[in-house]
């Protein structure tokens, strides 16, 4: 950058404006010139030395009145000619800038080397202090820094919250006492009266026992005397459909019969004779003697209806 050239011809101005343009530009960079050589002195002087940075702030003042006073004064004035101009000195204008930016930074960067490396020392100090009172935190104040504060102060501090801190986990520890021999008592009243509960259970099982042992005898003859209704209301049942069903197949043979000829009707009167055997006979032998003579009875009627 400090050695290139700007050529007037590329922004379409004669050598001759350009000149003019210049005007008193090399002035201001013959200044700087003699900046240059106090800027490369500084940079190589030791850094931690204070003398360093004071003289550092002196040369990147006057860089900058050299920038600001000097550079940009005479880009506004000389730009103002025309537009052609204006494009040709801030190109100028931008390089001899860098120029001096470089060197101010530098300078400004050895100047605020104390400062810099006490705010990295303060950084340093409250990191390793906050690692420190970390346990403690609850107990510090809000909006304090730790990293400017004195070694006393920190010192104080740290004790206070440490014996706060302290005297909260006793205090925790004494509600914790308390509470636990209060569930001590509980469950143990709890138990007491779980244990008074299950006697009166018990107790209350053998009353119940004994009044269900006595409803169930009472229901075991409630279910006998029901049992036997039952039995005699189907019995009576069952004999009123056989005699309904007797009465309808008399009823029945009777149509029959009335419809049928003479012989037709004679021998479905035969086929609908019937006779049952008494419950619990069927195998005696004289109702099944009765029974054959009963069968022989209707062989013979249907042969007697044939010849007929």
């Amino acid at each position: 950058m400090k050695n290139e050239i700007i050529n007037a011809d590329e922004f379409g101005i004669d050598q001759s404006k350009a000149n003019e343009l210049i005007g008193n530009l090399p002035n201001i960079k013959a200044e700087r010139e003699i900046l240059i050589q106090g800027y490369d002195q500084i940079v190589t002087l030791d850094i931690e030395d204070e003398e360093t940075s004071k003289q550092a702030r002196e040369l990147r003042l006057k860089i900058r009145d050299n920038r600001t006073k000097g550079i940009e004064i005479w880009h506004k004035t000389t730009k103002d000619f025309f537009l052609k101009g204006g494009q040709f000195v801030d190109a100028i204008k931008n390089k001899e800038i860098a120029v001096n930016k470089r060197m101010e930074e530098n300078l400004e960067h050895i100047e605020k080397h104390a400062e810099n490396k006490e705010k990295q020392i303060i950084e340093t100090v409250r990191k390793q202090r906050i690692e420190i009172i970390e346990v403690y935190k609850e107990f510090i104040p809000f909006g304090l820094d730790l990293g400017i504060m004195t070694v006393t102060d920190f010192d104080r501090l740290f004790k206070g919250a440490k014996l706060q801190f302290e005297e909260d986990q006793k205090e925790k520890l004494r509600i914790e006492e308390e509470t636990k021999q209060a569930e001590i008592k509980a469950k143990a009243e709890e138990d007491e009266r779980k244990r008074l509960i299950e006697v009166q259970r018990l107790e209350n099982k053998k009353i119940i026992a004994e009044a269900r042992k006595k409803e169930a005898i009472l229901q075991k003859q409630i279910q006998e005397e029901i049992a036997k209704a039952e039995k005699l209301e189907k019995e009576i049942r069952e004999r009123k459909q056989i005699e309904d069903a007797e009465k309808l197949r008399i009823q029945k043979i009777k149509q029959d019969l009335a419809k049928a000829p003479k012989k037709e009707q004679l021998i479905n009167w035969i086929d609908k004779m019937f006779i049952s055997t008494p419950d619990g006979l069927e195998q005696d032998p004289e109702v099944l003697n009765i029974v054959g003579k009963f069968v022989n009875f209707k062989a013979w009627a249907k042969n007697e209806v044939n010849k007929i």
